[in-house]
């Protein structure tokens, strides 16, 4: 096999891994991405607008999909029959609870990971967070403040898109937000009980779209945000960060899986790995 160099290797593409390859491949670099399962096909993977009754478990997925796996537990929401559980999620790992506790250890192994499927709560660290030490007499402040980060911040909110509303709160300072995701009649039911005890009720600071954002449609509402976004219309390493919508180089992903059913041999280049070129490499 013929030797390649690159610039950058990058090491997971999940929430930090996808944006790390994105920056590089901006500035020109030639970066390999190792991950350590499939590289994540929307349309493979995830839901596309169907419904149980067009599914043959009916959405709960084969119960005998995970027979022999050293975890045989599906993850909560995120996998089933929808996500094609086995090859998106980690289930080779064992693991065991301490005695009266009940946990498990969610891991996705499809590119960008379990970001693809986040709750996109999206808000701001201010100085409460960043000097909690001096407020709370314990620990260490963090070496920097909220005016040196908040810039960070605003360009993060920018390129993500982040619903949400000016709400004048030190704890959760404001950014640079989209419109708010409409309320429905239960949270202007909740909002005006919350007034009757003085407690605010608010938006929260969402990276969901609502109106199109940076080459990406608006969310439609379909509801199932947890199994992935069919249209990208929520930030994620998979429609964001790693196709990049061709403003950039895109990275050389390989992933490392299994040979022959069990064989237990790791995948050469080419046998079961796959490499991603760049156009300008093509």
């Amino acid at each position: 096999m013929p030797i390649r160099l690159f610039d950058a290797i990058v090491v997971g593409t999940g929430a930090g891994g996808g944006m790390a390859m994105k920056l590089l491949c901006e500035a020109g670099l030639s970066v390999l991405a190792l991950n350590s399962g499939p590289r994540t096909d929307p349309a493979k993977h995830y839901r596309m607008h169907r419904q149980p009754y067009d599914l043959k478990y009916r959405g709960l997925g084969n119960p005998l999909s995970l027979a022999g796996r050293a975890h045989q537990e599906h993850y909560s929401v995120e996998e089933g029959e929808y996500t094609e559980g086995p090859e998106l999620f980690e289930h080779d790992v064992a693991y065991c609870n301490a005695p009266g506790t009940d946990w498990y250890w969610k891991r996705c192994k499809g590119t960008g990971g379990k970001a693809n499927f986040w709750g996109r709560s999206s808000a701001r660290y201010g100085d409460i967070d960043f000097k909690a030490a001096s407020l709370d007499g314990f620990g260490e402040d963090w070496p920097v403040d909220y005016a040196e980060i908040a810039p960070w911040f605003s360009k993060a909110e920018r390129y993500m898109g982040v619903a949400s509303t000016v709400q004048n709160r030190p704890s959760n300072p404001d950014g640079d937000y989209l419109p708010q995701i409409p309320w429905r009649c239960l949270d202007y039911i909740i909002q005006e009980a919350g007034k009757k005890i003085g407690v605010p009720y608010l938006p929260d600071r969402c990276a969901q779209l609502t109106v199109a954002h940076n080459g990406h449609p608006a969310c439609h509402y379909c509801g199932n945000c947890t199994r992935g976004c069919d249209a990208g219309s929520f930030f994620s390493p998979t429609w964001f960060t790693i196709s990049g919508s061709g403003a950039h180089q895109k990275p050389h992903i390989a992933d490392r899986r299994t040979g022959p059913r069990g064989s237990g041999r790791r995948a050469r280049p080419g046998h079961g790995s796959r490499l991603r070129r760049s156009p300008q490499q093509a």
